[in-house]
């Protein structure tokens, strides 16, 4: 396994954990557990655990970050690599550290400031993480947004009907 003794996933086996990667593989596991409404066996949920407290120690970094930025003035918002977690944290419902809970209410605070930034796979996440969190008049925000980007058609009904991307999905608008 690439996962290291610290709980992150790594590109390549001997490099440092990646948050990128652990928090696609975390969410990965996250929403098998969602879809299928099963739990995972031990080791899974052990290796999970340990990807979640990776995942926690670096959510409390970009909060502490944030704060710091926010209180020189600048403008905070969270980054969609938190985004991501913050919905997969939404998904399994579980208990969280009141630090960690702190720094998610935060973020969530500062959601809607990270709007015109987000990839519409972002807007998203977002969607959830809204749910989860009551503003239902903000997800309505972040869909409408969403819609636009879409195409409908009879035959195929709506889809996201995007050019070549430049270099990755995430270039997709």
């Amino acid at each position: 396994t690439l996962q290291n003794p610290d709980g992150g996933w790594s590109w390549y086996k001997g490099m440092h954990s990646s948050r990128y990667v652990t928090t696609y593989i975390l969410e990965l596991m996250e929403r098998v557990i969602y879809l299928t409404g099963n739990e995972l066996d031990y080791p899974s949920r052990q290796i999970m655990a340990l990807a979640t407290e990776y995942l926690n120690r670096e959510l409390l970094e970009e909060y502490q970050q944030m704060q710091k930025r926010e209180k020189e003035g600048t403008e905070v918002y969270p980054s969609e690599l938190a985004i991501h977690y913050l919905s997969s944290l939404a998904l399994n419902r579980k208990q969280l550290d009141k630090n960690v809970q702190k720094a998610v209410e935060y973020m969530v605070k500062h959601l809607s400031e990270q709007f015109n930034n987000l990839t519409p796979y972002g807007k998203a996440k977002a969607c959830i993480i809204l749910k989860q969190h009551g503003k239902l008049d903000e997800i309505v925000r972040f869909l409408t947004s969403l819609k636009e980007y879409t195409t409908y058609t009879p035959q195929l009904g709506r889809y996201f009907d995007t050019p070549q991307p430049y270099y990755t999905w995430r270039d997709n608008r």
